[in-house]
């Protein structure tokens, strides 16, 4: 189940290439000392933080969310307001990647429609895009029962997939024919041993995690 957790953490991992194609220097998103080392140290170190010292704090009592074990002293209302403030200021860059997935088509139906006024259609459709995105996430949040419960489940399922198992699946895909073509043995073997290797971790952790999973829900 705390791999499910993990795994569901870090799902903000589809901003990577989308946010290096849009970077005025793509090169600076990797290396020891890059746009993506940087921002993955900091994350876990936040997240190893307040996993650390909210189980020091309330043991076994932990919530589903740590904010909900807070009293409302002065100190733990001002970490409640800086935590909405950073939800509302960054909740949406983690929707990026779906909301430009989406954006064409919507755009496309507002270009066939005989509205006179088709910039203002244009904008009203792009808000109207986000707002609603971020509007069923706070729905599926508000009613869904005990949702602390179906995140992991969420991460060792979809995001085990993302992570570990259709990746080296789509690598072999892609690159196995050209060196096939090319009659390039030994990276065949490198290809192969590789992305065997992290797709056979990836089933594993999926079938284990979500057996944990189900027992823990069932």
């Amino acid at each position: 189940m705390a791999t499910g957790a993990v795994i569901y953490s870090f799902e903000g991992q589809a901003l990577i290439l989308p946010l290096e194609n849009k970077m005025k220097h793509p090169s600076e998103m990797r290396g020891w000392t890059g746009v993506l080392t940087t921002g993955i140290t900091l994350v876990t170190t936040v997240y190893a933080g307040c996993g650390f010292f909210g189980y020091i704090t309330y043991g076994e009592n932990v919530k589903g969310s740590i904010t909900l074990n807070m009293d409302h002293s002065g100190l733990n209302l001002g970490m409640k307001a800086l935590l909405a403030l950073v939800v509302y200021t960054g909740y949406l860059l983690q929707l990026y990647t779906l909301t430009t997935s989406l954006r064409p088509s919507v755009m496309r139906l507002i270009e066939r429609t005989s509205s006179s006024d088709k910039r203002k259609m244009v904008r009203l459709a792009d808000y109207g895009l986000r707002s609603g995105i971020v509007l069923v996430s706070f729905l599926l949040a508000v009613l869904v029962p005990n949702l602390e419960n179906l995140i992991p489940l969420i991460g060792v399922t979809s995001g085990m997939l993302l992570a570990l198992v259709i990746p080296p699946m789509a690598d072999v895909a892609t690159f196995l024919p050209i060196f096939l073509e090319e009659k390039r043995f030994s990276p065949i073997v490198m290809l192969i041993s590789n992305n065997l290797f992290f797709c056979v971790l990836g089933m594993f952790f999926l079938v284990s995690g979500l057996e944990a999973n189900l027992n823990h829900l069932l």
